[in-house]
């Protein structure tokens, strides 16, 4: 696995081409920066030919703003709705590992249907056990009413998971609506099949697809990856430094990985600072001995932020013989504002995090 950086054209105008980001698995940090105002919509697809709004990014003069695009897409591109001054760029970092994301047309409605479609086995389709994170669906094409996406354990009994509602469109004077355009939906809960009901009137063929990740470097022994989605912070009230706090504690087995590994953390991080020198400090630790207590455990990547505004980043430390066996691995964080006086409060959070190491 490696860090890669995918750029995305911008348009001034209309949508831009479309880039590939299919080998990016977990949280995905998109930068959008220069001058402009108004919107740009970054759209997303698992087949590169049914693209939703995935992304809003929003401006009103000179900006650099980073948001976090999660779950599995084969390419994303820009929709403009901006004017602009001088060049607007923008790029997409992630952790690529090609041979993880998946993707798939789950069902089809044609003009007229009112059904459900089939059963899916997942297991089936994504052998041998089918998806296990970064699982997302996406509904693209034109209907009144409710699309219902329904999981279940065995194939017999069905549950909702997740719906798209198009209420009660209105047909204009001429031709038919527009196709509609849905967020993707994430899926997080644990099923082996799945089915969709459409109850209303289809009037433009709906496609409904299905991206997400089968971690193989993890399942084969190749590597370690884990994802928070919650968020944890390390609180200073000034004026002395603030004291480390661990953040994010996991056991992992180091069993099987190669004999050199490298950490590479992704996520977003927040300083709240008492005063503009405020910054925050997070470590990655590895090998500590007793849960609760970074004793005995060696710093293997270090990320650093100072702005007050939420900085997406992608970090990669350096390589390190494979201690093998259990080891503790923990995240913490430290305000180091100075302060003004014992009531200032300062914080760094961290969020949306995804840790590989391999």
């Amino acid at each position: 696995m490696s860090i890669a950086i995918v750029p995305v054209l911008v348009p001034t105008s209309g949508e831009g081409p479309i880039a590939d980001i299919s080998a990016l698995v977990g949280p995905k940090t998109v930068t959008l920066t220069g001058r402009f105002a108004g919107t740009y919509t970054l759209l997303a697809s698992h087949n590169n030919v049914n693209f939703v709004p995935a992304l809003l990014f929003n401006a009103d003069g000179v900006e650099q703003v980073r948001l976090t695009l999660p779950d599995a897409f084969t390419s994303v591109r820009f929709r403009c709705g901006a004017n602009t001054v001088g060049s607007v760029t923008a790029t997409v970092a992630g952790i690529s590992v090609p041979a993880d994301n998946l993707f798939a047309t789950l069902a089809t409605f044609t003009p007229n249907s009112n059904n459900t479609s089939a059963i899916i086995d997942t297991s089936v389709l994504f052998p041998p056990s089918g998806l296990e994170k970064d699982i997302n669906i996406i509904c693209e094409g034109g209907f009144r009413g409710d699309l219902v996406v329904e999981g279940s354990n065995d194939g017999v009994l069905f549950n909702p998971i997740g719906q798209f509602s198009a209420g009660q469109q209105q047909r204009p004077l001429l031709g038919v609506p527009a196709d509609l355009e849905f967020a993707p939906l994430s899926i997080t809960v644990n099923t082996k099949y799945l089915r969709f009901t459409l109850t209303g009137q289809v009037y433009s063929t709906v496609v409904v697809t299905i991206g997400g990740t089968i971690p193989i470097s993890e399942a084969s022994g190749a590597g370690i990856s884990i994802d928070e989605d919650g968020g944890a912070q390390a609180l200073n009230f000034g004026p002395a430094p603030g004291t480390e706090v661990i953040l994010y504690e996991w056991e992992k087995t180091f069993t099987g990985l190669a004999g050199v590994i490298t950490p590479i953390l992704t996520g977003i991080a927040r300083v709240l600072p008492a005063n503009v020198l405020a910054n925050g400090v997070f470590n990655v630790y590895i090998g500590a001995t007793n849960p609760g207590d970074t004793t005995g455990g060696t710093i293997r990547l270090t990320f650093n932020t100072s702005a007050n505004v939420e900085t997406g980043f992608t970090v990669s430390g350096a390589p390190f013989a494979n201690p093998g066996g259990s080891q503790l691995i923990q995240i913490t964080g430290q305000v180091t504002a100075p302060g003004v006086n014992p009531g200032n409060l300062s914080q760094a959070d961290i969020r949306g995090i995804g840790l590989n190491i391999g």
